[in-house]
């Protein structure tokens, strides 16, 4: 199942548009291939990554997201 959650994990930030990266807190900013590295090196960085993205898609689920959407912008 760990492997799985990599792979998606993986999948999703390759999805993101070419230049994107994203900062964590202290630990500094990381392009879409350094993030692909550290999920694969499953450091603690990579870990962070994955639990970051683990939570954003139980929130899209939940529909949390999409909830606070200004009126005029519904999905």
């Amino acid at each position: 199942m760990e492997e799985d959650i990599k792979e998606l994990v993986i999948a999703r930030i390759k999805s993101l548009p070419e230049g994107t990266g994203v900062s964590i807190g202290s630990s500094g900013s990381f392009s879409k291939e350094d993030m692909i590295q550290h999920v694969e090196k499953n450091d603690e960085i990579g870990r962070k990554i994955i639990e970051i993205e683990l939570n954003f898609l139980q929130k899209l689920k939940e529909g949390i997201i999409y909830e606070r959407q200004p009126a005029g912008h519904e999905a």
